[in-house]
């Protein structure tokens, strides 16, 4: 019977740009395993929210090898780095479901709450961190991502996120940030022209004329199906892409695009660029749904293996960087460093 279990991508590992290569590593193609991306959600860190989600591993089994310090260790870590003085904290939770989905994530994450062996064979082992005393205690540590070991722990983790996602249904964080203070930040680290001369180079608006605050913008990255076909680790590789400064990723959304959604999001197309090509139209609807434009929605069950992938990001001249990081539609006109000429 097919588990369910989940990851919990850290704020300090969304805020150092590492999501893109976390995702990969998740979601690569294992030929031993049917490990496969059910949900995906971004949800606001609160104080509330993360101690709860730290009661959910209390009872949880305890690997061998583990630590005998690192429980104790990972509540202060929870406490401390999502307290009221450290917020506004961001969280992305990835669902999975499969046969040994438990055992598949803690051979790609590594052991649930860190180990001496730091080894780079997994994303804790790439990306965390874990240090000791000459006493042996726990000095440092950074999870990177948090996960179940066992299937208890899961159905309570995924349980929580459930509840909390029906009582708040805020899809995107959109109002998390205060850009005048983010900038600021940016200011005052030293990298403010680094970050204007990126800007520059994607949108072409000089330094001097760019109006930062003003131009704050909220956009979409869509990941078209297949997210779980032979290339799942695709959307991991265009996060890299649109990893800096100032490209703040504030909604995440795994979903089955339903025909009606796909008239909603794409039908000026039929009247208008693909009118003489409706086969082109039909095309298009058959890749992201499963199904033919003219299908009646009541009929039908979302497909599987047309599933879609969105990211929304915020940040200042987010519209204009993102279109020039996945490249125009005309392929004649596509360049080196873009998502559609590199994939």
């Amino acid at each position: 019977m097919p588990q369910l279990s989940y990851a919990v991508i850290d704020d300090d590992t969304l805020r150092r740009f590492r999501t893109g290569h976390v995702l990969s590593d998740i979601l690569r193609v294992r030929p031993d395993s049917d490990l496969r991306l059910a949900a995906a959600r971004m949800f606001h860190a609160t104080p509330g929210l993360m101690a709860d989600f730290t009661r959910t591993f209390k009872g949880e089994r305890k690997p061998k090898g583990t630590h005998p310090g690192i429980y104790s260790r990972f509540d202060r870590y929870l406490s401390e780095e999502y307290s009221e003085e450290n917020q506004p904290k961001r969280i992305l939770l990835l669902v999975f479901q499969g046969e040994s989905a438990i055992d598949n994530i803690l051979e790609i994450v590594g052991s649930p709450r860190g180990t001496p062996n730091m080894d780079g064979t997994t994303i804790r082992g790439t990306f965390g961190g874990f240090a000791t005393d000459k006493r042996g205690r726990v000095t440092y540590f950074e999870p990177v991502v948090f996960i179940p070991n066992d299937q208890k722990t899961s159905a309570r983790g995924i349980g929580l996120f459930r509840d909390f996602a029906q009582e708040h249904p805020q899809g995107a964080l959109d109002d998390i940030f205060d850009w005048n203070n983010e900038i600021e930040k940016i200011r005052m680290s030293g990298l403010l022209e680094k970050f204007q001369t990126k800007i520059y180079e994607r949108t072409g608006i000089e330094p001097e004329h760019q109006k930062l605050q003003s131009n704050v913008q909220t956009s979409l990255l869509m990941v078209k199906p297949p997210v779980n076909g032979i290339h799942p680790h695709f959307p991991g590789l265009f996060l890299q892409y649109l990893a800096g400064l100032g490209r703040n990723i504030v909604g995440v959304h795994y979903f089955h695009m339903s025909v009606g959604d796909f008239h909603r999001f794409y039908g000026h197309l039929q009247d208008g660029a693909l009118k003489e090509k409706p086969e082109e139209f039909d095309g298009m609807c058959r890749m992201y749904t499963g199904y033919p434009p003219a299908s009646p929605e009541s009929l039908l069950k979302p497909d599987p293996h047309h599933a879609c992938l969105a990211f929304v990001y915020q940040g200042p001249y987010m519209v204009p960087i993102i279109r020039n990081v996945i490249g125009p539609t005309n392929p004649a006109k596509w360049g080196p460093g873009q998502i559609r000429h590199d994939f």
